[in-house]
């Protein structure tokens, strides 16, 4: 039997022509189907030539379905590190979409914020505002010229790049909430850290500067103490309510690294607030 002949008999092994059209057998269920892509997989996109796969789309779904079951955790695993590689295509078709369907996303937002008030509250005791006056910020900028501490882009290319300003980073995602904690940071940098240990993570990168990282560790060990300024104990953060679409502005109380832990009051207007508090803290001290 020379090779041509072997190839067309293993080919005609799991396939037989059914009212002049080919079908194929699938490999898992046994079920003839129609060998198209309408039944099978291909089994490699950008090389159609390869064929078909030898189980049918209903089988290989079935099974990935229960291979995610058996193995959750490692399925989140992998969304989640698929999603970093491909960040930048998930946020463009995200914004397309919101932007397509803008009133269905705003109306859809509303609703889950009002059902799930409890994971609203600790969204915002998790995801931490920091705690840093304007003139502070202008102060720590000023220190690093205007650029990103990490990669060192300029505040000018990366508002012409992302259309936004220098964020404020944690160097130290579990640590102060202040200025003694913050360095600027362009989007790309603050996005890729996240979470991790900010030497582990620098010393990763393609731009690690020595220089920079010596300079950052100087900003949160001394150099923030010129500049940092007493603060009372408690913040007013603004917030907007869903039902009126009006803001208000919430009393937190802070811990000793100036993250919020609960509400104590609420005013529409923050000059009340920030004065009926001020009152209630100097009573407490008289007492």
């Amino acid at each position: 039997m020379t090779r041509q002949e072997r190839k067309e008999y293993y080919y005609w092994l799991n396939r037989r022509i059914n009212d002049g059209k080919i079908e194929k057998r699938c490999t898992m269920c046994n079920e003839w189907k129609e060998d198209t892509i309408d039944s099978f997989y291909m089994q490699n996109k950008s090389k159609p030539e390869l064929g078909l796969v030898p189980a049918c789309k209903i089988c290989l779904t079935a099974k990935s379905i229960a291979h995610r079951l058996l193995n959750v955790e490692r399925a989140r695993q992998s969304i989640r590190d698929h999603y970093y590689r491909h960040k930048e295509i998930y946020n463009t078709r995200a914004k397309a979409y919101n932007k397509e369907h803008r009133e269905k996303t705003v109306e859809d937002h509303n609703l889950w914020v009002k059902n799930n008030p409890d994971k609203v509250r600790l969204y915002y005791v998790n995801h931490r505002d920091h705690d840093i006056s304007n003139k502070e910020w202008d102060s720590c900028l000023s220190i690093f010229d205007y650029s990103c501490a990490y990669c060192g882009i300029s505040e000018e290319d990366h508002l012409s790049i992302y259309n936004q300003v220098l964020h404020k980073e944690h160097v130290d995602d579990k640590g102060y909430n202040d200025l003694r904690n913050a360095v600027p940071s362009c989007r790309r940098c603050n996005s890729y850290k996240h979470q991790a240990d900010m030497e582990e993570w620098y010393r990763k990168q393609d731009y690690f500067d020595e220089e920079r990282f010596v300079f950052i560790k100087w900003w949160i060990v001394e150099g923030y103490k010129e500049y940092i300024e007493s603060k009372p104990p408690y913040r007013v953060i603004r917030e907007k309510n869903i039902e009126d679409s009006k803001y208000h502005f919430n009393l937190w109380s802070v811990d000793e690294m100036r993250n919020t832990l609960e509400i104590i009051a609420t005013k529409n207007r923050k000059k009340e607030l920030k004065i009926n508090i001020e009152e209630y803290l100097t009573k407490l001290s008289n007492n």
